[in-house]
């Protein structure tokens, strides 16, 4: 239960319909707790293959606390809006979402290995983090499977279906344009577009 005290007289003002706007900001803050809370539980007792199904079409309220409670650490302030692809979702603990971000409807995070992503970062819609690379043994590719954490520094920003690929680390603050192709690890404050993508300014 949410731990704020009801004060009574802000109980009898809601019920007169004529309710102060400190009790209406005291009950939104509970309310937004109790939910909270509700969904970090669901989260410990929900199995991830339905969290994953659920994610494709969820509420958005609910979704932060269903990831902390399935085992991903996500930082306060930290919004998700929409749909949410996880892919190789077998440990959410390998999801690391820092403070006040923004996540973008249909983003797409594999999580074959960890994805890292820094404070206050904004991925806009159809943002896709991979993390390895396999042609599932096909004869006729014959690529080497590569594996490697992903991370997105403090700070940055990328585009509408912009994607990075396998082991990049974004410096904090550097930003990706829409539809660009990350390869390489980009510096701090630096501006990275195309496909693939490459230094900007």
């Amino acid at each position: 239960m949410p731990t704020d005290p009801v004060d009574p007289e802000a109980v009898t003002e809601w019920a007169s319909g004529s309710p102060t706007l400190e009790s209406q900001v005291r009950w939104k803050r509970i309310g937004r707790r109790a939910v909270d809370r509700l969904a970090l539980g669901l989260g410990r007792l929900l199995p991830t293959p339905l969290l994953v199904r659920y994610l494709r079409n969820p509420a958005s309220a609910l979704t932060v606390g269903l990831l902390r409670g399935s085992g991903a650490l996500i930082g306060e302030g930290t919004r998700i809006k929409g749909r949410l692809y996880l892919d190789n979702a077998s440990d959410l603990s390998r999801l690391v979402l820092g403070r006040n971000c923004y996540i973008g409807d249909g983003c797409t995070f594999d999580l074959a290995n960890r994805v890292t992503i820094g404070d206050q970062v904004v991925l806009s819609a159809e943002v896709m983090i991979v993390t390895h690379q396999d042609d599932g043994e096909r004869s006729l590719v014959q690529l080497p499977r590569r594996d490697a954490d992903t991370t997105i520094g403090s700070g940055c920003w990328l585009g509408v279906r912009a994607t990075t690929l396998v082991g990049v680390t974004m410096g904090p603050g550097s930003m990706l344009a829409a539809g660009g192709l990350l390869l390489q690890d980009t510096e701090p404050g630096t501006r990275y577009g195309g496909v693939p993508a490459k230094r900007l300014a």
